[in-house]
C-alpha cells in the first residue's frame, strides 16, 4: 500500500512541478512543445523535476546492499519491538549534495518556504552526501523530558538494545536530513511522524549555539532555534537514526557528488 501511495504522490507531483510556473512550462506548453518535438526543453523540464523528486526514497530491507543485511535484520526486529509497522520501511537513499534552506521547503510543504530563515547564520550548515540512512519513522515519548546529553545516553542505550554499530543513533541528525526525512515520510503515509505539538533536536547549530529544531504546523514543516537549547523538556524529543556513507561498490545506490548544489 505505501507503495502505491508513494507512486501516486510522486506522479501528481512530478505533473504539478513540470507544470508549473517555476519550470515555465503550463499544460498547453507542454503540449506544444510536444507537437513541434522540442525536446531539448522537454527533457531539461523533466529533469529538473525529477532531481526535486527523488531527492530521498525509501528502500526495502531486502533491496540492500548484502554488506548491510545484518544491520538490517537487527533494526527491523528492535523497530518492531518499538511498535513500528513489520512493514513500514526503515531505510531511505539520500541524493547527496542538498542544502537545508535550499532544499527542503522543495521538496514539502514547509512554513513560509521557510523564507524567515534567509539571514540565519548557520555555523554548521552542510550538504547532504550519498547515503543510505537507517531511520525508524517513530515518535517515542521516552525521548522526551530529557537534556542533550541524556538523549545522547538514552540512543546510546537503544542502540545497545538492538545490537547495532556504534554509528547507529549516536546523534540528533542535521536539519536538512531530518527534515527530508521527516517529508518524504509524510509523502508516503500521509503522516506526521512528530506529534503537533512536539519537536525535534537536530544536529544543526546557528553561529549564537541555538540549536536547530523541527516541528510541524498547520502550515507546514517548521525550522525554529530556541535558547534554552540544551534543557530538557515535555514537547522535545529526538528520532533514531544511522547514516552509512555509500561507495562506488555499492551499485545501484551510490551516486557520484558534484561540485555544485543541485539546482531548487
Amino acid at each position: 500500500m505505501q507503495r502505491m501511495r508513494a507512486s501516486a504522490v510522486g506522479l501528481v507531483s512530478f505533473m504539478k512541478r513540470l507544470t508549473s510556473k517555476k519550470y515555465g512550462l503550463a499544460p498547453w506548453e507542454l503540449w506544444e512543445l510536444c507537437l513541434r518535438k522540442n525536446w531539448d526543453r522537454i527533457v531539461a523540464a523533466i529533469r529538473a523535476c525529477i532531481a526535486l523528486l527523488v531527492m530521498v526514497r525509501p528502500v526495502a530491507d531486502k533491496d540492500l546492499p548484502e554488506r548491510l543485511q545484518e544491520n538490517a535484520r537487527k533494526a527491523r526486529a528492535f523497530a518492531t519491538s518499538k511498535g513500528y509497522p513489520a512493514n513500514g520501511y526503515l531505510w531511505w537513499l539520500v541524493q547527496p549534495g542538498l542544502w537545508l534552506r535550499q532544499h527542503v521547503p522543495q521538496f514539502g510543504q514547509c512554513l513560509e518556504a521557510w523564507a524567515y530563515m534567509a539571514g540565519w547564520d548557520i555555523k554548521n550548515d552542510e550538504p547532504t552526501g550519498s547515503w543510505l540512512v537507517c531511520w525508524i519513522p517513530l515518535w517515542l515519548e521516552e525521548s522526551t523530558n530529557k537534556t542533550v546529553d541524556q538523549q545522547v545516553s538514552w540512543m546510546a542505550a537503544m542502540r545497545q538494545e538492538a545490537g547495532l554499530p556504534e554509528h547507529y543513533f549516536s546523534g540528533f541528525g542535521s536539519g536538512v536530513l531530518l527534515g527530508l526525512l521527516m517529508l518524504c515520510y509524510k509523502k508516503l503515509t500521509g503522516k506526521e511522524v512528530v506529534p503537533r505539538d512536539k519537536a525535534i533536536r537536530t544536529d544543526t547549530r546557528l553561529s549564537d549555539g541555538y540549536r536547530f529544531y523541527l516541528r510541524f504546523s498547520p502550515q507546514g514543516l517548521d525550522g525554529c532555534s530556541w535558547y534554552w537549547c540544551g534543557d530538557a523538556d515535555s514537547d522535545v524529543g529526538c528520532l533514531l537514526l544511522g547514516v552509512e556513507v555509500l561507495g562506488p561498490s555499492d551499485t545501484g545506490f551510490y551516486t557520484e557528488p558534484t561540485s555544485e548544489k543541485i539546482a531548487a
